[in-house]
């Protein structure tokens, strides 16, 4: 990924966040990058990585920020496709990722979009799909570390901050020329039954209203028996009666 972004308006940071040392750089073709060792979950890496972006003098607060994967591709028009995307002066855009020649096009539509609907930015939620200024990131903060690879809910840290990112600046915009190649990615994030309901529970203490995408994925997961009864029960009832967690506004 790091030799394919080549233009020169692409500024690379780099975070080893693996559990092993790493004993020698790789050598990168492209001349910048700056690299942040660090043994931590998935969303402390990617905050310690927007803290650098944050505090570097010399980014300004039209920059746009994405994520990508060590063993990710980026296409060769991406830059400049990101570039196209925010000259109409947005804040942030959701892109897509998936396989090269195997996008999976039920959840990626081919047409772009203004208005996702609340289910539909879940849905297509990837911290690969990410494109945001600078100045809507400092708003919106960083990830939930209670969220991701390495944390006590192994998943939705992308899904969590993408939401953030739509309620703060109040829009939506779906842009599926935004594209990174990436091994798996037609592995949806809701197909981790438990942990996708516990996710919803945590957003919804939140905030967000999601009461409806959590039912309609509960009872998917029951009619699929991917989701017992009693399973089915026990969320619920976590859902409704135990949630405890003061909401904003309540």
């Amino acid at each position: 990924m790091i030799d394919s972004a080549a233009d020169e308006q692409v500024k690379v940071y780099v975070i080893w966040r693996g559990y092993e040392v790493v004993p020698t750089m790789p050598r990168f073709k492209r001349p910048y990058y700056e690299v942040v060792l660090s043994n931590c979950s998935v969303s402390r890496g990617r905050n310690l990585l927007l803290s650098k972006i944050l505090n570097d003098i010399s980014v300004s607060e039209g920059d746009i920020v994405c994520l990508a994967d060590d063993d990710g591709i980026w296409p060769a028009d991406l830059v400049s496709n990101v570039m196209a995307t925010f000259s109409e002066e947005i804040p942030w855009a959701l892109g897509i990722y998936g396989p090269i020649n195997s996008i999976d096009r039920k959840r990626f539509p081919p047409d772009a979009s203004d208005s996702l609907s609340l289910s539909k930015l879940i849905r297509r939620s990837s911290s690969l799909g990410i494109y945001a200024t600078v100045k809507l990131i400092r708003k919106v903060g960083s990830f939930d570390e209670s969220l991701g690879l390495g944390s006590k809910i192994s998943i939705g840290e992308d899904t969590d901050f993408i939401l953030r990112l739509a309620f703060e600046s109040k829009s939506s915009f779906y842009r599926p020329d935004l594209i990174q190649f990436h091994s798996y990615g037609n592995v949806e994030l809701n197909s981790r039954k438990l942990h996708s309901l516990d996710l919803y529970r945590h957003l919804r203490s939140k905030g967000f209203p999601i009461e409806r995408v959590y039912l309609r994925r509960a009872l998917s997961l029951l009619l699929k028996g991917e989701l017992g009864p009693k399973e089915f029960i026990f969320h619920l009832h976590k859902w409704v009666v135990r949630d405890s967690n003061p909401r904003p506004g309540d």
